[in-house]
């Protein structure tokens, strides 16, 4: 039997996690209903804890998520008593719950220029493109965006590919914010499958390339080929991205993403390197504004 060694709160008020000293399970697995859990005694003994609504067991760790109603101290003891009560972790098979250790895994979680964003590099694709949420209520209907929405103090969230960047309010906990994210990625099945196939942000509704005339048409694609290949993969790499809103005679209207959405240096150094090799590539009438 195992015994707990520490129980740590997250950024979301609703869930907490206990640190064990030996494994309670042999894969990642998430379970959110008692049906889920059958056949996996120390999940239905925490699924059936008053105001328990959901599961994760990955490796030495039980995150444990609560209705909003829940008397915490009650289901902290009672989940203490589950688990160093629950027979040893049998071998073979996990039973129950959802696999998720062959959906994404937090390969690293690096900083950005920006101090109050992080980036989580997978192991699989988590967006097929790019996609940046500036609200939660944006974000609905997009499994994984509103976990990290459910993160307290979470202000945006970008995926690109394999990566998703997690922009915090100033003052925020970042360790916590950090462990909080990589526990809704490894315990979200099939992530780039359970994506509202309607999503779209303001930008991709308001501004049609193919409303422009031929010439600026034209413009437009010369323009975003320079911007695919010499400033998108500099803004990945820290964490951000940039997508085009418009393109008013040769002003380019611009949004940052990600790390870069919040961050002072965007605003003025990056914002004026973008319009400089825009300048000396394309057009020397060209401006660059960020909206």
């Amino acid at each position: 039997m195992v015994q707990v060694q520490s129980i740590q709160p997250t950024p979301n008020p609703n869930e907490f996690k206990f640190v064990c000293d030996g494994p309670l399970s042999a894969a990642p697995r998430r379970y959110g209903s008692p049906a889920e859990a059958t056949g996996n005694p120390l999940a239905e003994r925490i699924l059936a804890i008053d105001g328990v609504v959901g599961l994760v067991l990955d490796g030495r760790a039980a995150t444990v998520q609560m209705s909003n109603d829940a008397d915490w101290r009650a289901v902290h003891e009672a989940s203490t008593r589950a688990i160093e009560g629950a027979p040893a972790l049998p071998a073979g098979p996990v039973a129950g719950g959802v696999a998720v250790a062959g959906a994404a895994r937090v390969e690293r979680i690096e900083s950005t220029p920006n101090p109050n964003a992080f980036k989580l590099i997978c192991d699989a694709r988590l967006f097929d493109g790019t996609r940046n949420y500036t609200r939660a209520a944006d974000a609905k209907g997009h499994e994984l965006a509103e976990k990290l929405f459910a993160i307290a103090r979470v202000d945006t969230v970008f995926f690109c590919d394999h990566f998703v960047t997690v922009s915090m309010q100033p003052g925020a906990d970042l360790d916590g914010a950090r462990q909080a994210a990589r526990v809704a990625i490894e315990s979200t099945a099939a992530p780039l499958g359970r994506i509202a196939a309607s999503h779209a942000t303001a930008a991709d509704r308001g501004f049609e390339p193919s409303a422009l005339d031929p010439e600026r048409q034209d413009l437009f694609r010369r323009i975003n080929e320079l911007l695919d290949d010499r400033v998108r993969p500099a803004l990945a790499n820290d964490g951000g991205g940039l997508e085009v809103v418009g393109l008013e005679g040769k002003t380019l209207l611009i949004r940052y993403q990600g790390a870069c959405g919040s961050c002072p240096s965007s605003i003025a150094g990056t914002l004026m390197a973008i319009q400089n090799l825009l300048q000396v590539e394309i057009d020397e009438e060209l401006s660059v504004v960020s909206s």
